[in-house]
């Protein structure tokens, strides 16, 4: 069914994925009551059940990423790193050695250890730009193999929480932010699952050090849902079943509903149960669609305080929550002040969670296409 939500001068028509089949001409009545003699006739809110639920996420991109270093000792106790004396940095995507494309680290190291020492060669992309690298390995003592001293990966794995779902699609959204910062504007992933967890405890955040939940997957051979898509707004995908819903599904706010002053987070702190947590929004920030970061946040729940110390690392996708809609989730935390952080709105997450959202603006009675909220 067609959702259509009109709050001062904004016109969202959203969609769920499938819908546009079967749909009733009926569901597309509107207009604008105005100085051209039109009228405007609005179905409810687009409505989504807000999770909170803690999640396992498995994500494999069939892209390397360079994590890090990893200096090989040789015979006289030095230690040396040929990639990072190649140039090779953080962040670089490792393309193929010498000319094989590589999709995992195994076939990384296999074909470097294959060359017996002879200078390889290495392709990288380096944000939008490919670069080339020549790197002389070194026999590493502890495996007896040829090795560059890389740290590679071809995904991620952490906990993350569950933003919202669609109950009739099982449409979901959640975490607010890319899973590693090499997949920002990722928009499709090789292979990824969302598991079900169980939050075990909670490492408090302080002063220049983030906190973090503790957590188990549960049922490894029964996931969750899969991982479709990553951008700056989060994770998107399909659940395989519903998680247990205690509540109802309440209207996703637009930005220009959002506004300073208190609200509540759902999240977990033990076991399985999803809790409110008083908090409040310092700043909104509708135009910040490049950085993700449309909301101002600080705890100030006494309980999460003193659990957690603010936000920590697995808060990540919360349901910010205030007047009775859903108007964002929690995506980051400050590292010099836990107590605070940054959210990405709701209104962000609807297109790329599978609503088809299209924005217009209504100027002086006419329909105009607001591209800078357009999310697809």
């Amino acid at each position: 069914m067609v959702k259509k939500v009109l709050t001062g001068l904004l016109l969202a028509l959203c969609l769920t994925a499938g819908s546009l089949t079967g749909l009733d001409p009926g569901d597309l009545r509107m207009g604008l009551s105005g100085p051209r003699g039109t009228t405007v006739e609005t179905a409810g809110p687009v409505r989504v059940y807000p999770g909170g639920e803690s999640i396992g996420v498995l994500w494999k991109t069939g892209r390397l990423a360079v994590s890090g270093y990893a200096p090989l000792r040789m015979d006289n106790g030095r230690y040396v790193c040929p990639a990072a004396e190649a140039g090779i940095t953080p962040g670089d995507i490792l393309l193929s050695v010498n000319g094989r494309k590589v999709g995992d680290p195994e076939t990384a190291a296999a074909l470097i250890d294959r060359g017996g020492g002879g200078t390889v060669r290495l392709e990288l992309r380096r944000g939008k730009k490919i670069v080339k690298a020549a790197v002389k390995p070194v026999r590493c003592r502890a495996t007896s193999r040829y090795r560059i001293g890389l740290l590679l990966r071809d995904g991620a794995a952490g906990i993350g929480t569950l933003t919202f779902f669609d109950a009739r699609t099982h449409r979901y959204a959640a975490v607010g932010h890319p899973l590693t910062p090499e997949e920002e504007g990722l928009s499709s992933a090789k292979t990824g699952w969302l598991m079900e967890t169980r939050i075990e405890g909670i490492v408090p955040g302080q002063k220049g050090q983030p906190g973090e939940k503790v957590g188990l997957f549960l049922f490894p051979g029964n996931p969750l849902g899969n991982i479709e898509s990553s951008n700056r707004y989060g994770i998107f995908g399909s659940l395989s079943r519903l998680p247990a819903t205690t509540g109802s599904p309440v209207p996703v706010a637009t930005a220009s509903q959002v506004h300073t002053g208190p609200c509540e987070i759902l999240t977990v702190v033990q076991g399985q149960k999803v809790e409110r947590f008083a908090a409040e929004i310092l700043w909104v920030r509708p135009g910040a669609h490049a950085s993700g970061r449309g909301l101002g946040l600080r705890i100030t729940d006494p309980r999460l305080l003193s659990l957690a110390g603010g936000i920590v690392q697995g808060m990540s996708g919360s349901p910010v929550v205030q007047d009775g809609l859903l108007a964002g989730a929690v995506s980051h935390v400050f590292l010099h002040d836990p107590t605070r952080g940054f959210g990405v709105l709701a209104e962000w997450m609807l297109s790329p969670a599978g609503f088809f959202c299209i924005f217009f603006r209504v100027v002086g009675g006419a329909f105009g296409l607001a591209p800078a909220i357009f999310n697809r």
